[in-house]
């Protein structure tokens, strides 16, 4: 079958089946397959006879076709390929991924006319489409911002911008205290974006903290197509924590990401009850608030908005390990 080479620079075969297996025969390979959320998530797997590297060099004998990809909370799903040979010596595929141990569903469709020469002979990098990236940042303006904290908080956000691909990259800016504004809607204009950072002040949605940004982001993104994030930056205890909860957890269901940045006062625990994740709460200081959205919008940019902190150690913590980002560093192929 055709695969993406480990180093993700070409096109190979993947050898299943050896040649000259006694039948009946079973053999299951694992491959790296990436998911998004909100499309259909359609796996090709080309059956090939041969057994060179080169998928010029082979015979195309179908085109099976698994849909039904269940979302991993990593974004890269294990997928388990079998092949088997029956007593009949036909060969018959079959997938299934891995953590949730669900078959996928099969289709078996003709192989298509660009396949291999004009498919295969293209570097996968040529294939991949950046998908956009919807933020809207949220600011907590309360009266305990003023001063210094907004300052940095103002600095710390034109660094983030700084760090984003606005070519591929929208940017919102959202204040709330008593009350929530949306003072810059979605933008890929750099100028537009910081010129909203510097006008943020205290007073303009009141000096409290009964309110929250989650109405606001989710109907700002629900319609937003593509990869859709929240980033929260608070210092202190919210008034009405339930609600903010509730809210934010609707805009998980819709899969809008919610990443939460506290610093001072902030309830830590709120944070990540408020975040999509556990590893998208992040807590530290005024001196490394910088550090921590740099370190966001590096990461967003570098891994096309696939936000993944076990990648990038959170400034200041512990490295966290994970069992199945171990698995994936043992040389498994990706699949085409």
């Amino acid at each position: 079958m055709i695969a993406v080479s480990e180093d993700g620079e070409k096109y190979i075969n993947s050898i299943i089946i050896p040649k000259n297996q006694p039948i009946p025969s079973q053999q299951t390979r694992p491959y790296q397959f990436r998911v998004r959320k909100r499309e259909e998530n359609k796996l090709e797997v080309f059956m090939t006879q041969g057994e060179l590297l080169d998928p010029m060099s082979c015979v195309y004998l179908g085109n099976y076709v698994f849909t039904d990809i269940p979302l991993v909370s990593s974004r890269l799903a294990i997928i388990d390929i079998t092949y088997s040979y029956n007593h009949n010596g036909v060969v018959e595929v079959s997938a299934v991924e891995r953590s949730t141990q669900k078959p996928l569903t099969l289709t078996i469709e003709p192989v298509p006319p660009d396949v291999p020469d004009d498919r295969f002979t293209k570097s996968p990098q040529e294939a991949i489409v950046r998908e956009h990236l919807n933020i809207y940042m949220a600011f907590d303006l309360s009266g305990s911002m003023s001063g210094r904290p907004l300052f940095e908080a103002i600095e710390a956000a034109k660094s983030f911008v700084t760090e984003c691909d606005l070519t591929t990259t929208s940017i919102g800016i959202i204040e709330f205290s008593d009350n929530s504004l949306i003072t810059v809607r979605g933008s890929q204009n750099v100028r537009e974006i910081n010129r909203g950072l510097q006008n943020l002040c205290i007073g303009r949605t009141g000096g409290g903290n009964s309110a929250h940004p989650f109405d606001k982001i989710f109907h700002s993104l629900q319609d937003a197509k593509d990869l859709r994030y929240g980033i929260i930056l608070t210092d202190g205890v919210w008034y009405n924590q339930n609600k903010a909860i509730q809210a934010a957890k609707r805009c998980h269901e819709m899969d809008i990401e919610i990443i939460a940045i506290g610093f001072g006062q902030a309830d830590e625990d709120f944070l990540k009850q408020i975040s999509s994740r556990d590893d998208l709460s992040f807590f530290t200081d005024l001196n490394n608030l910088t550090e921590t959205f740099s370190t966001i919008a590096q990461e967003l940019t570098e891994s096309g908005g696939k936000f993944n902190s076990n990648s990038t150690q959170k400034p200041h913590s512990k490295e966290k390990t994970n069992t199945e980002e171990k698995q994936k560093s043992k040389g498994w192929l990706k699949l085409w």
